[in-house]
């Protein structure tokens, strides 16, 4: 920092959930709160990609990066190994890049008293490209890079509240059933889920 430029100060905030996600000041709060033992339970942080050591798109299809609260580095913690969605792996080295905004869902530690970090298994909830800085959420429930789920989707909608509409957005599933297809139209309506039942 320059002598005139005051520390960045944010404050933990977020409920861990995919609708309202830890900053990373609140996942590194946790992260010494549980220390070596972990979170049982899988929690949900919002960060920017500072920095990217390894991206692997061979056998196992993981990386390791660092995201802070901005683009600036501020409170930093090490997602560990982290898949590109769920039941996904990296297949390209573009897939992240520094200054990309993500989601990540996974266990936290506090690995060895001194390395706060999202676990091996963390994966990639959404991400926006080269949103470096943006402190909103992500504006779409899902993206093409890492679609929601069905139970996502699912859970996505009952937090929206009756009669509400979110904006375009991309979840991935199986059709199960089909009611109709109209060539009129030229569109359909169907039913997806997860594994097909």
């Amino acid at each position: 920092l320059k002598p005139d430029e005051p520390e960045v100060v944010i404050e933990p905030a977020g409920e861990g959930t995919a609708t309202d996600p830890y900053n990373i000041a609140k996942a590194l709060q946790v992260c010494q709160e549980v220390g070596e033992t972990g979170t049982t339970e899988d929690v949900y942080a919002k960060g920017i990609i500072t920095s990217i050591s390894d991206i692997d798109t061979g056998q196992y299809g993981n990386a390791t990066f660092m995201i802070s609260d901005d683009s600036k580095g501020t409170n930093t913690i090490t997602v560990y190994r982290a898949y590109p969605g769920k039941d996904k792996k990296f297949t390209s080295d573009t897939e992240i890049a520094v200054c990309d905004t993500v989601v990540i869902v996974g266990k936290v530690v506090n690995y060895k008293s001194n390395t706060p970090e999202f676990t091996q298994g963390c994966y990639i909830y959404s991400l926006k490209k080269g949103e470096g800085g943006s402190t909103e959420q992500p504006d779409a429930p899902g993206t093409l890079e890492a679609p929601l789920t069905v139970a996502q989707a699912l859970a996505y909608i009952d937090n929206l509240g009756a009669d509400k509409q979110s904006s375009v957005g991309y979840v991935k599933g199986k059709i199960v059933a089909v009611s109709e297809i109209s060539t009129s139209y030229g569109n359909a309506t169907y039913t997806i889920s997860d594994d097909g039942s």
